[in-house]
C-alpha cells in the first residue's frame, strides 16, 4: 500500500500529488497499481484549507484515492487516517492470506463394475475399474506386475476369474493388454 502525503500549504497541492506519481511511474509503473491512500497535510493553515479543497475536488473528478486532511502539529484529521490505513491493510492482509486448500480428487463411480466374459479360449475382463488398473500398472518390473496383480486382486478381477473357471496357462485380456494366467 502506498500513503501520498503532499504539503496542502503548497501553491499547488494537486500538482505535488501528480508530481509523485509520476516519479513512482518512471521508476516502477507497477508501483502505480498498489492500493493508496492520500493524506493533505498542514490542514491547520488557512492556506492549506484551501488545498485541501482543491485536492479533494480532483480525487472526487478523478478517482483518486481516498483523501484524508490532517495536522501533524496538532493531530486533527491523524486518528481518522491511521484507521483507514489500519482497514486497508487489515483488507489487503484478508486479501493474500490464503489458508491452504485441500484437494481431493474422486474419480467417477464406474456405471458398472467389470465383468468377465468368456470369449473362445481366452476371458476378456471389461470394465473401467481394471482397464485404469492395466493402465496405471508399471507392466516393466516385477514389483509393477505385483502390485497388478494386487490391485486386480482389490477390486474383485481374481476372484471372477476364478469363478468364471480360469485355469493356468489360459489367456486374460483386458484392454489391450494380455497376459498368460498362472
Amino acid at each position: 500500500m502506498i500513503l501520498y502525503v503532499v504539503d496542502g500549504a503548497t501553491a499547488d497541492p494537486v500538482g505535488s500529488y501528480q508530481l509523485i506519481r509520476n516519479e513512482l511511474e518512471l521508476h516502477e509503473p507497477a508501483l502505480l497499481d498498489k492500493p493508496a491512500l492520500l493524506a493533505v497535510n498542514k490542514i491547520d493553515l488557512k492556506e492549506a484549507r484551501k488545498g485541501w479543497q482543491a485536492v479533494r475536488e480532483f480525487v472526487e473528478r478523478a478517482g483518486g484515492p481516498p483523501a484524508f486532511a490532517v495536522s501533524a502539529l496538532t493531530g486533527k484529521g491523524v486518528p481518522a487516517l491511521s484507521t483507514a490505513i489500519h482497514e486497508r491493510l487489515e483488507a489487503l492482509r484478508a486479501e493474500t492470506e490464503t489458508t491452504p486448500v485441500v484437494r481431493t480428487y474422486r474419480l467417477p463411480h464406474a456405471e458398472e463394475k467389470h465383468i468377465v466374459q468368456r470369449d473362445g479360449d481366452a476371458f476378456v475382463i471389461r470394465g473401467r475399474d481394471a482397464e485404469r488398473v492395466i493402465a496405471m500398472a508399471d507392466l516393466d518390473s516385477d514389483e509393477g506386475i505385483a502390485d497388478l496383480q494386487r490391485q486386480l486382486g482389490k477390486i474383485g478381477v481374481l476372484k471372477e476369474l476364478e469363478r468364471a473357471g480360469v485355469r493356468s496357462g489360459d489367456t486374460v485380456r483386458i484392454g489391450d493388454f494380455e497376459l498368460e494366467w498362472t
